[in-house]
């Protein structure tokens, strides 16, 4: 028998075969590594989206932790210890002032006599001397040219002064705001008499006088005033004296 002849178609066919084969074979390799790379991106697209979702939460989150934190502005401000230490000063009870009788001393006469004229506050009386009505403000004692005249209370002399209607006078300052003056003493003062001087109850400070032209009808006498905080007060509510003389005719009962 006689080998069979091979013809170049023949050869040809083979050699189609062979590469269809290997061209196959290089699909299916690359097909696999397509694959295995897109599972490889898959699982990298699969980790990089989760990052990212998780990237939205982390900055939601972070917000939420600032703005739970108390603002610099919604703190109590820095003054408020200096505020709540300053407390007890205004949250104290005020010292309650003592009343100003309270305070006032117990006047004694500044001269040994009666009472002539009253005090008549803002009524109109007659005046003898000036022959008129006007307001008497102060309380006349009656006393003799040259008697002693004594501080009424503790006391240091204000002022030293002479009026040309009512002659020389001198004024005491008080405890409890009250001035105590006395007018129509004579010209001479004690030694040692002068603005500033602290005296005691009792002491000589002048003697009776009459240089007072605004009462020259009137019997020898000092006029003397009183004031507790600026303001003229009746002596007679606070001088222990004897009882009250009439003031005289009030203008208004005329």
């Amino acid at each position: 028998m006689k080998p069979e002849k091979k013809t170049p178609t023949a050869d040809r066919r083979l050699a189609g075969k062979v590469l269809y084969a290997v061209v196959a074979l290089t699909l299916v390799v690359m097909a696999i590594a397509v694959g295995a790379t897109a599972a490889a991106n898959k699982a990298k697209r699969g980790t990089v989206s989760t990052v990212v979702t998780r990237a939205p939460e982390e900055a939601t989150k972070a917000p939420a932790a600032v703005t739970s934190r108390p603002a610099p502005e919604t703190r109590a401000p820095q003054k408020e210890p200096a505020e709540s230490a300053a407390a007890p000063e205004t949250d104290a009870p005020a010292p309650t002032a003592a009343p100003v009788a309270d305070l006032l001393p117990a006047f004694l006469s500044p001269v040994r006599g009666s009472v002539g004229k009253a005090y008549s506050g803002s009524a109109l009386v007659w005046s003898d001397t000036m022959n008129d009505y006007r307001v008497h403000g102060g309380l006349d004692l009656s006393a003799s040219v040259g008697d002693a005249v004594t501080a009424p209370a503790d006391g240091v002399v204000k002022e030293i002064w002479k009026d040309p209607m009512m002659g020389w006078c001198i004024s005491l300052s008080h405890a409890g705001g009250a001035v105590l003056t006395v007018k129509n003493v004579a010209e001479d003062f004690p030694d040692g008499i002068a603005p500033g001087k602290e005296v005691k109850t009792g002491d000589l400070i002048a003697a009776v006088g009459d240089g007072a032209l605004a009462e020259l009808a009137e019997a020898p006498h000092v006029h003397v005033e009183l004031e507790i905080d600026g303001t003229r007060v009746d002596p007679a509510r606070y001088l222990a004296v004897s009882s009250l003389a009439p003031a005289g005719e009030d203008y208004e009962d005329r």
